[in-house]
């Protein structure tokens, strides 16, 4: 049997309370990159785990109006900036379990 769980992670689950909302933010990778869920919103997508690359609009394609996801993907920047190296782990590392996923794909 496969463990898929090796597959994927957590980075952060918190809660986000501003003026007017309160969200649980789930922000994890999976084999094939990040993921953010709300699910007290039911919301839910494929994320950047990159600094640079904003998950805004991702989270408006999602459901969550303008302001929601500027506030959850600005909590998700910060933390990034705050936990840049293991980020860079985690890619590593994922990109080295896809590689033998792949791997083990071939060799049946």
């Amino acid at each position: 049997m496969n463990d898929f769980t090796k597959y994927c992670g957590i980075y952060f689950a918190h809660t986000i309370d501003d003026a007017d909302w309160s969200y649980t933010v789930i922000f994890g990778y999976h084999i094939n990159g990040a993921f953010i869920a709300v699910p007290n919103w039911k919301v839910s997508c494929e994320a950047s785990d990159d600094l640079y690359n904003s998950n805004e609009s991702k989270l408006i394609e999602a459901g969550l109006n303008e302001i929601q996801a500027k506030t959850v993907s600005g909590h998700i920047n910060i933390w990034l900036k705050d936990n840049e190296e293991l980020v860079k782990q985690r890619r590593t590392e994922q990109r080295k379990l896809y590689d033998e996923y792949i791997q083990s794909i071939v060799n049946r």
